[in-house]
């Protein structure tokens, strides 16, 4: 799916194939371009992409765990799943 297209009702899920590590006490993706280290929000969000949270539930979630307000990193959230999208290691369903 095209990130120009993330809605909030969108459901991302990680890419079965995407294998993660923990290295140094932080999650690593091994990619086919490479490693990507999360830092702890972004493995928040990683743990949330499962395929039944909506973009818009994540970003709720997010926000009540590091007690920040949703309009504040809805564009940080969205940019991450973006990226991660873009990277193969999330795949982005459309809302049904």
């Amino acid at each position: 799916m095209s990130s120009d297209v993330l809605g909030t009702a969108s459901r991302p899920r990680r890419q079965d194939g995407t294998r993660v590590r923990r290295v140094g006490g932080r999650v690593v993706l091994i990619l086919d371009s490479g490693g990507l280290e999360l830092n702890q929000t972004a493995e928040s969000v990683w743990m949330l992409c499962t395929g039944s949270a909506s973009v818009a539930d994540i970003i709720s979630q997010i926000a009540e765990e590091y007690d920040a307000d949703e309009d504040e990193i809805r564009a940080d959230v969205v940019e991450l799943l973006e990226e991660l999208e873009g990277l193969g290691a999330l795949e982005i369903a459309a809302p049904a």
